[in-house]
């Protein structure tokens, strides 16, 4: 009898050893007991638990922990991956439970209210059904993480109080969380998402993390509320579609470094801070942000769009960059968009046409630095609150920049690096019609292809109030437009407008002759209002008798912008009277003086030098015929130089 009770004995203290030593080390028991220990709180009885979730639910019940780990209650001698999927062979039935028992530990009032917790985590699962937990209240937070869903997860309208997480898991069904309403965050970093992920109308307090997931189908977060982030980035990996329709998002938005080989669908999205697309992003499909409304960036640096970027009609509160070697094969499209800041497209690459028709731009526009534009850029109507610079990039196509106003200047090259000439492609063309700008800079060899001929440019109606601006102490002598030769610029008009010698077209000769005058080149403005007249006399069209007034205009003086050619004529005249004069009989014409004053006398109307001269007669009928067409040149030569110069003061 005593060596039984002691072996009793013995028995009960190994027994309590080895429950200390669990206790302590928080491992669980290794083999699962056929007939599990009651637990107070009975399981609902309308389904067929297993021993296995008999057990978890008798430790839930008795410890104060909401953390179920299915790799403790392995069997094997090794222990196996905690992912179950990635199991080799069969998983074991110790690591499957269903969606039921996960709905039974969170429903069961008297389970919750024994031992209340924050959060229920369950890692390393098979769940080998549907998970649905739609239409309840669920105050704990709820972490199922490394595991592996064989069938669907439905959340309609489901309300976390806190947050909810499928960190690291595989979904092999849809997700289904229509008005989902979260408390605090969202988590579906790593995860693995084999069916489409509807989110619509969702409401997440915190954040949206799904960092370095992957979504096989369609990520739809349509009209989907997150008062934090939105995470999308660190290498996230995206097949389906991304459906962010009138989404808002109270933080950031990243997608940095990410593929998406779907449409990136942000129509009518509402971010407040920054949108990231940057950091060697992929885009296989369209990236719509049509009606956006960013309350600050919207940075797309150093990433590759294969097919259109479209945010027409766009609202950023501050940049939009496009920078860093970015690579656009599909169209840029910012009509009617409206941006706070600058657009910064410096050092990247442009395949298809850049379209910012009607944009209205608070800061700069930069397409310089580097940048290849290979088909056109429109710019029409814009509204360009600060600079525009072209400098040192390459541009292959049409730039139409009809009716756009630039705020502060209007840079085609100056010296240094990322501001030098621009390489203009054979099929370039710049269209300035009609723009408007306080300055306008540029070296003269900016306006050529690198063949030396000039670039075809559109220079009607094209206003601006002077020359130079960034870096114009540095320019050498001749390189900035108010420095060159009347001759270059006179060139640049004629030989760059399109269809010069067809229509008449004096604006551009008399904008550049008003900003030449105001840099101080009177004679190079000169220069550029007669070549004016001249064009107009020799342009198609224009009547033979026009032709014959203008041609006498410019011999007699020069068209009114050199008015003292008068004075060489009237000299011809005089001295054609003294000549003349040699055939007088008269006394009074026999010096040579005497000449040269009845001469000059006579050729000045109104004027009376000597009151001799009347009387003086000289028997001579080609002398008188001479003298009295003398008196009618003088007064017409004056009153030509009296309208030259009122027109000319005028």
């Amino acid at each position: 009898m005593r060596q039984f009770c002691f072996f009793v004995l013995a028995f009960l203290a190994l027994a309590a050893f080895s429950r200390f030593g669990a206790d302590a080390q928080q491992d669980p028991p290794v083999v699962i007991v056929e007939e599990p220990v009651a637990c107070a709180i009975p399981m609902p009885d309308d389904w067929q638990w297993t021993d296995l979730e008999r057990w978890i639910w008798n430790d839930l019940c008795e410890l104060n922990s909401g953390e179920v780990n299915l790799q403790w209650y392995d069997t094997a001698d090794e222990p196996l991956e905690c992912r179950p999927d990635k199991i080799d062979g069969p998983v074991p039935e110790n690591r499957q439970i269903s969606g039921e028992f996960i709905r039974a530990i969170l429903t069961t009032p008297a389970l919750l209210a024994r031992s209340p917790r924050d959060r229920f985590t369950i890692r390393c699962a098979q769940i080998t059904d549907t998970l649905n937990l739609s239409y309840l209240d669920i105050k704990p937070a709820l972490f199922i993480l490394d595991s592996h869903f064989q069938k669907s997860i439905h959340l309609w309208e489901t309300r976390f109080a806190r947050s909810f997480s499928l960190v690291k898991s595989f979904v092999e069904g849809g997700i289904e969380a229509d008005r989902l309403k979260i408390g605090g965050s969202l988590f579906l970093w790593s995860g693995h998402f084999k069916g489409a992920a509807d989110f619509r109308g969702a409401s997440v307090a915190v954040n949206f993390d799904a960092l370095g997931a992957t979504f096989e189908k369609v990520l739809n977060l349509e009209r989907t509320h997150v008062r934090g982030s939105m995470l999308l980035g660190r290498s996230a990996m995206f097949q389906g579609d991304v459906v962010l329709r009138s989404a808002s998002v109270g933080s950031v938005l990243s997608a940095t470094t990410s593929t998406f080989e779907g449409v990136f669908d942000g129509n009518r999205l509402e971010v407040n801070e920054t949108l990231f697309l940057r950091d060697g992003a992929q885009f296989t499909g369209e990236v719509s942000l049509l009606n956006a409304r960013i309350g600050s960036d919207v940075d797309a640096s150093g990433s590759t769009f294969h097919a259109r970027l479209n945010a027409d009609s766009a609202r950023i509160g501050g940049s939009l960059m496009l920078r860093n070697g970015a690579v656009f094969s599909g169209k840029v499209v910012l009509r009617n968009a409206s941006i706070q800041n600058q657009i910064s497209a410096i050092g990247s690459r442009f395949e298809d046409t850049f379209n910012g028709d009607a944009m209205k731009l608070g800061g700069s526009l930069f397409l310089r630095g580097g940048s290849v534009f290979q088909k056109g850029i429109t710019l029409t109507a814009s509204d360009i609150g600060s600079h525009l610079q072209f400098g040192a990039s390459r541009f292959d196509g049409k730039i139409n920049m009809t009716g756009a106003k630039v705020g502060v200047e209007l840079l085609l090259s100056s010296p240094g690096d990322s501001h030098g000439a621009p390489t203009w492609g054979n099929d370039a063309e710049l269209i300035l019609r009609n723009v408007s700008t306080p300055v306008l800079q540029a070296e003269m060899h900016g306006w050529k292809r690198k063949d030396g001929s000039w670039l075809k440019t559109d220079l009607t109606g094209l206003r601006y109030d002077r020359f130079g601006g960034l870096n114009a102490d540095s320019w050498v002598q001749s390189a900035n437009m108010g420095d060159a030769d009347a001759e270059t610029l006179i060139a640049w008009i004629e030989e760059a407008q399109p269809d010069h010698g067809k229509r008449y077209d004096p604006q551009p000769y008399e904008q550049l002759a008003a900003a030449l005058t105001a840099a101080g080149a009177e004679n190079a403005a000169k220069a550029v209002r007669f070549a004016r007249y001249e064009h107009r006399r020799t342009v198609e069209g224009t009547p033979p008798w026009d032709r014959f007034k203008l041609g006498l205009s410019a011999w007699v003086i020069g068209h009114g912008v050199y008015p003292f050619y008068l004075l060489a004529w009237f000299g011809a005249l005089v001295f054609l009277g003294v000549v003349v004069a040699h055939r007088s009989a008269s006394q009074e014409l026999k010096g040579f003086w005497q000449k040269f004053w009845y001469s000059l006398e006579n050729a000045l109307p109104l004027v009376e030098l000597k009151e001799a001269h009347k009387a003086i007669e000289h028997n001579d009928g080609l002398a008188e015929w001479v003298f009295h067409a003398q008196k009618v040149a003088g007064f017409v030569l004056a009153t030509i130089l009296v309208g030259a110069l009122t027109l000319l003061g005028s």
